[in-house]
């Protein structure tokens, strides 16, 4: 489904591209604890969802592809963009959060954690 993203300092939300402007997501920015952005999608962790809806600048158009446990997952209808390097740098300007980073587990020869 087609819906627009808009990101102000105090939330994230995502609004339906049709004629009521139905509100599919809406989550407060200080809930929103990491992000992984790849060409054309990110993906936006998220510990928190608000319910109650304000007024916010949207700007571009999304297709919402999936909203599964605890994040979002978004990715451009235009593949020669820089939209999702764009959004990462406005949650990194309004959020708390931080880019995901991946880390690889060394196994001990006793297959322990070691935790």
């Amino acid at each position: 489904m087609d819906a627009f993203l808009g990101v102000s300092p105090e939330s994230l939300v995502l609004v339906q591209d049709n004629l009521h402007r139905d509100i599919l997501f809406l989550v407060a920015t200080k809930s929103v604890i990491g992000w992984t952005a790849l060409q054309n999608s990110i993906r936006i962790f998220f510990h928190q969802v608000i319910k109650n809806t304000i007024q916010l600048n949207v700007k571009k158009i999304y297709n919402l592809c999936n909203l599964q446990g605890e994040a979002l997952i978004l990715h451009s209808k235009d593949w020669d963009t820089d939209d999702m390097s764009e959004i990462a740098q406005r949650l990194k300007s309004v959020t708390n959060g931080a880019p995901t980073q991946v880390r690889c587990q060394k196994n001990l020869i006793s297959n322990d954690l070691d935790f």
